[in-house]
């Protein structure tokens, strides 16, 4: 199969040397595909979707060398040209617009992951205090919470989904908060087990490793009772 594909690339190739020119036929050849792969991850779609986007950026092309410039009183325009222009065209706007692998999909799903790592973070502060028998903080004071991470961006979005209240100025977990924020630590403290007993780390070095891992939305009903360092396991 690679060597019959690469056969048919090579002739298409070199036939459409004389008809486009040698630059343009690596446009023709990649921007079709290049287009379906980033609307679809399935390679049966992928090949009608290029197929359909070579078609018509053929076509669109044509139309656009042919009948535009006669409106305006001028000779027709390279028509391989603007079947290229087209066709690269389709694959700027599908290199933007693709719903998974599109720029802005990208910006946005990055965008809503960092906000729920931040939420993650206060509210896993937040636990981290209540543990330490501080019951609420102060909202100028959530920064310290968590050096070098803003956490505090996060305070308005956890008092709108009423995992935090707040009390003249101070923060508190609710009871949603409360099994949120556990879930969180019982994922960093598993992994943290985890990392020390099965993956030989030292248990001083898995903290950062664990702060990481505790967004993985994963969290086995049994396990330990007990991180390394001896803090409880919320059950």
């Amino acid at each position: 199969m690679h060597f019959a594909l690469m056969i048919v690339v090579a002739v298409a190739t070199v036939a459409s040397f004389e008809a486009v020119g040698s630059i343009l036929v690596i446009a023709m050849l990649i921007c079709p595909a290049a287009t379906a792969r980033l609307l679809t991850d399935r390679l049966s779609p992928q090949i009608m979707i290029s197929l359909a986007v070579a078609c018509c950026s053929t076509l669109a092309g044509y139309f656009v060398a042919s009948a535009v410039p006669a409106l305006f009183g001028v000779s027709s325009v390279s028509a391989a040209g603007s079947m290229t222009v087209a066709s690269g065209l389709v694959f700027t706007s599908a290199l933007f617009m693709a719903p998974k692998h599109g720029v802005l999909a990208k910006f946005f799903a990055h965008r809503r992951l960092t906000r729920r790592v931040l939420l993650d973070d206060l509210l896993a502060a937040l636990y981290r205090r209540r543990e330490e028998g501080g019951g609420s903080v102060d909202r100028n004071d959530v920064p310290s919470l968590a050096p070098g991470r803003a956490i505090a961006s996060a305070v308005p979005e956890a008092l709108r989904a009423s995992l935090v209240v707040s009390s003249h100025g101070a923060l508190s977990l609710s009871d949603e908060g409360v099994r949120r924020a556990s879930e969180i630590i019982r994922r960093h403290r598993l992994w943290e087990h985890y990392l020390v007993e099965s993956a030989g780390m030292r248990s001083d070095h898995v903290h950062a490793a664990a702060e990481v891992l505790e967004h993985i939305g994963t969290s086995p009903p049994e396990g330990p009772t007990q991180d390394p360092h001896g803090r409880e396991i919320p059950r």
